[in-house]
């Protein structure tokens, strides 16, 4: 591997990698279309700006091109159907004492929701994955008691976006 870039990381950083390793393009008539402009209605309350970091969702905004499917809508769909699952596998885990199982179910839930901007949600899946890397259970019911209700709010604030309007919300 002749380069890294770690998330998560920018537009910026991610163009410069792309810069200096795809070879230079003869003529623009190959060039993708430029993406759509980031401007957004500012539509949120402050709870909703809270739970969501809108940096992070202007990073997936910013990757889509127009005429092509949302970024951010399938990034949502997606998270929405998994999170639950992870959330289960989090709470078997606590249930089970399962310290080593707690540690990676809070850090996959953390890394998909850090990619949202859900930032309060990561935060709390890193106090979790801590107690399962530490060994140290006593306070892992009280914090996923916290995390359940912090997934709520979350699961609110991303349906609330005008990404997520086109999406079938029944299993949400």
């Amino acid at each position: 591997m002749d380069d890294y870039l770690s998330k998560p990381f920018t537009t910026a950083q991610r163009d410069a990698v792309l810069t200096r390793w795809l070879p230079q393009r003869g003529s623009d008539a190959h060039s993708p279309p430029a993406p759509v402009s980031l401007a957004t209605e500012s539509t949120e309350d402050s709870e909703e700006s809270a739970i969501l970091e809108e940096f992070q969702l202007a990073q997936i905004r910013a990757l889509h091109w127009e005429g092509s499917p949302n970024p951010l809508t399938r990034v949502i769909q997606l998270y929405l159907e998994n999170a639950p699952r992870q959330i289960e596998a989090l709470c078997a885990a606590i249930v089970a004492a399962d310290a080593p199982q707690i540690r990676a179910a809070a850090h996959a839930l953390k890394s998909a929701s850090t990619t949202l901007g859900a930032m309060v949600m990561a935060t709390t899946c890193q106090s979790l994955e801590t107690i399962g890397r530490e060994n140290c259970l006593e306070n892992a019911v009280a914090v996923f008691a916290d995390l359940e209700q912090i997934f709520a709010q979350t699961c609110g604030a991303l349906t609330a976006l005008p990404e997520a309007h086109k999406l079938s919300l029944a299993s949400a």
